[in-house]
């Protein structure tokens, strides 16, 4: 993701040398995340998520651009250069988003991550279910 052209775009370059380069993204486009397949490349474009579908081959290409949610203003996107705030299900068929909640006093979105939420859960239906008859 570069900004070079006074706005973020999208584009892959060449490994090891990174001289080649193509443009994925079509007016603009932020927070590009490879499919785990590495056959499709996702992006924001305002507020849809669109995916584009490439040739590994010896010439890299883009075979097709494919609109995957049209309006994602519900969920939070990154400013700049910023990892992406969603991401992509290993099964490539799924996808986990942060939710825009609310803003805060300074404008920041707030994150809360649980953890050993399964031995909260294990706890809780450990106790409900002693709590409640058997019938």
């Amino acid at each position: 993701m570069s900004d070079e052209s006074g706005r973020f775009e999208v584009s892959v370059r060449t490994f090891p040398d990174p001289a080649g380069r193509s443009q994925i993204s079509v007016e603009g486009g932020t927070e590009p995340v490879w499919s785990p397949d590495g056959r499709r490349l996702y992006y924001r474009a305002g507020n849809a998520l669109l995916a584009v579908t490439v040739a590994l081959d010896a010439a890299f290409r883009v075979l097709a651009r494919d609109t995957v949610f049209a309006d994602l203003s519900g969920y939070l996107g990154t400013r700049g250069t910023a990892p992406a705030a969603y991401d992509v299900h290993p099964d490539g068929e799924r996808f986990v988003f942060l939710a825009r909640e609310g803003d805060t006093a300074d404008g920041d979105a707030m994150l809360t991550v649980v953890v050993n939420w399964f031995e909260e859960l294990r706890e809780r239906m450990g106790e409900a279910s002693a709590a409640a008859p058997i019938r």
